[in-house]
């Protein structure tokens, strides 16, 4: 008892002292603010037993309008520092970012960045880091995705359903909500960037003339293991280029898949999984993957689906639209990669840096992207988050492209920092889109000090097949995305 009866002394304390500092600073030191507390200084080191709520504030007993005073002055404070958090980023072109002034540019980063520059946990950002911000690119969607967007625009609608999920209805193609506003502006948003402009193929495979993905996880002692994996992705529905069909029917009522084997290291090889998306978008996604050693495919149950990714850092949880709740934070301009050199961006570990495994200079210049900064969490009346409490996510403006996410435990504390590089590439006869030529993603799990590093972009890059560069064998929807195709595909 009398533990706690210190306890809230030294609470009412620091209340106090809180408010004798704003009193201070909104009377500038004058000698009503030295009287004010002078009471409290005379008696603070004394056993503090106030008989009031003024009394706890401040002995002396400070006037109600006194009191208001000082509360309005604190508050004006708080919104100043609130409102700076996030100010302006303006880095002029050749700025050159490194430890000694990154402070300056800090709104410039998303949180989980500031806390790796900030060298307070396990994972840091190199002293010799250097962050070089060059021109802005342009780019210009194509014709036709604009012109779904133009045409079904406005018609898609996000219904709440009695369990607080939300349902999507009437999307058809292009961006399902051009303009988000009103109060799911925030939902809306993520659900642009789940139905995001991509092609309606891609494959990684070395006989398509495509490099294939590398998977590359790190511990704490810097030791590192690498994966070679080959991937195919297929749009099944919501299509918007022409003359490819909007919806295929062998799709079975995906919207999507994503299949991917391992071709290194040997006692992994020909082990695959393929994740299928559904149009319904509060039907749990399948996962499947097939074992050699057991010649079969297993439907993975949805607590596996947390499981780390080919023993990395990410994972393969269910995060579908609906199924939490999106909070708009703020738009802000971040700073980030969009025009990596593949030469150098695709050899690991020597252009990485430090023990951060940083990207080095030689990746290419920096700019900043207008960004939007949502806030997803799992409804709590769909069960607890099979994987994360909250994910807070920056997400480009015009692409909708992941640019840094903050992952954060069941108990909102930071577990990882995610952040993404790219480079642009071609897509059909369109010009050069934003992350179509390639992206590393980069996982710092700051709890277990481990990481893990995600490229498209090999030693030797090639850039990422597209559509028509896809060979139409690697487009066959049933050895590609339909589980009965895994056990088939071993070559």
């Amino acid at each position: 008892m009398t533990n706690l009866r210190q306890k809230k002394s030294i609470t009412r304390r620091l209340i106090c002292s809180l408010i004798i500092f704003a009193v201070s600073m909104a009377t500038r030191g004058s000698a009503n603010g030295l009287l004010l507390c002078a009471p409290y200084l005379r008696a603070r080191m004394s056993v503090f037993q106030p008989h009031n709520l003024l009394a706890a504030l401040c002995e002396a007993g400070v006037a109600l309008q006194r009191l208001v005073v000082v509360v309005l002055t604190t508050f004006a404070i708080l919104t100043e520092l609130s409102s700076s958090a996030h100010a302006e980023c303006k880095p002029a072109f050749g700025t050159v970012i490194n430890q000694s002034n990154w402070r300056e540019y800090q709104d410039c980063f998303s949180e989980g960045i500031r806390y790796l520059w900030s060298q307070a946990g396990f994972w840091k950002m190199p002293q010799d880091a250097e962050l070089h911000v060059g021109q802005q690119h342009q780019y210009v969607l194509p014709q036709p995705f604009v012109a779904a967007s133009e045409k079904f625009g406005g018609q898609a609608r996000l219904i709440r359903q009695s369990d607080g999920s939300f349902r999507l209805e009437n999307y058809t193609a292009g961006v399902p909500f051009p303009n988000p506003s009103g109060p799911d502006r925030a939902l809306e948003i993520a659900t642009n960037a789940t139905y995001r402009m991509t092609g309606y193929a891609a494959a990684g495979l070395a006989d398509v003339g495509a490099g294939p993905a590398r998977y590359y996880s790190k511990d704490r002692r810097g030791i590192w293991s690498a994966e070679t994996v080959d991937y195919v992705y297929r749009q099944l529905a919501y299509n918007w280029e022409p003359g490819v069909l909007q919806n295929d029917p062998q799709g079975a009522g995906a919207w999507s898949s994503e299949w991917v084997m391992v071709e290194s290291p040997e006692q992994m090889r020909y082990t695959a999984l393929l994740t299928i998306h559904y149009q319904d978008n509060l039907r749990n996604d399948d996962t499947w993957t097939f074992v050699p050693a057991l010649r079969r495919s297993l439907r993975l149950p949805e607590g596996a689906k947390c499981l780390p990714l080919f023993g990395g850092d990410a994972d393969n949880g269910d995060v579908g639209i609906g199924k939490y709740t999106a909070n708009f934070v703020r738009e802000e301009p971040l700073l980030t990669l969009v025009e990596m050199n593949p030469q150098f961006a695709g050899k690991f570990p020597e252009e990485y840096d430090g023990a951060l495994g940083w990207p080095k200079p030689s990746w290419g210049d920096w700019e900043t992207r207008k960004a939007y900064v949502v806030d997803l969490r799992n409804i709590s009346s769909l069960g607890a988050d099979r994987c994360y409490g909250k994910r807070t996510v920056y997400l480009d403006q015009q692409y909708y492209q992941t640019l840094a996410e903050d992952i954060y435990d069941r108990r909102l504390q930071l577990a990882k920092v995610a952040w993404v590089g790219l480079q642009s590439g071609s897509l059909d006869q369109y010009s050069a889109q934003m992350g179509f030529g390639g992206a590393i993603d980069i996982y710092w799990d700051v709890q277990k000090e481990h990481a893990s590093y995600i490229s498209s972009v090999g030693r030797d890059p090639r850039p990422v097949a597209w559509n028509k560069q896809v060979p139409q064998q690697y487009q066959n929807v049933a050895l590609y995305s339909s589980p009965g195709g895994l056990a088939q595909l071993r070559r």
